[in-house]
């Protein structure tokens, strides 16, 4: 057995990261650029609406229970 931990690439890997929790946010958009990812992140369901119009992403991490639009009203967009 290899006792060696596989490495994943994700530089450049476009990520979107929506929830209203300005902590996980961070903490999440932190860990994700020093991996190499290309991060944006919004607040709430309707800020993540537009971003996602315009930023594309490859990968969303999406928060379900939100003020306003909630992530679910988020993925049937």
């Amino acid at each position: 057995m290899n006792n060696e931990t596989a490495q994943l690439d994700i530089s450049g890997v476009k990520i979107a990261v929506i929830d209203d929790a300005k902590t996980i946010r961070m903490m999440m958009s932190h860990t994700l650029r020093s991996m190499g990812c290309e991060v944006e992140c919004a607040e709430d369901g309707y800020k993540a609406l537009g971003m996602l119009r315009r930023f594309k992403p490859d990968l969303i991490f999406l928060d379900i229970q939100m003020p306003g639009a909630t992530g679910l009203e988020v993925m049937a967009e």
